[in-house]
């Protein structure tokens, strides 16, 4: 998931994963965008509608990688997609 560069955001991502019950490490980095690896990490979806302005959006500006080490992987993409719904309400 995608949302604006704030600190906000990273404060609730951490405290929305810490508090989950997940035992895990959480390492994030702001990164620069760099457009050849937004290209592979998001290269399932090319062909997609939306995949050149997904691009383009991860392409705008600074963002934040969280690496989400743990042994519980079963759903951990689910599980974590949806706890950040709220934020994307919020944040948008």
């Amino acid at each position: 998931d995608a949302f604006p560069l704030k600190d906000q955001v990273l404060e609730r991502i951490q405290t929305l994963l810490e508090g989950s019950g997940i035992p895990c490490v959480i390492r994030t980095q702001v990164q620069e965008p760099n457009l050849s690896r937004i290209e592979e990490h998001y290269l399932e979806h090319k062909g997609k509608d939306f995949y050149d302005d997904l691009c383009q959006f991860m392409c705008s500006g600074p963002h934040v990688a969280v690496e989400i080490r743990t042994s519980e992987t079963s759903h951990l993409v689910q599980i974590v997609r949806e706890m950040l719904v709220p934020l994307r309400k919020e944040f948008g």
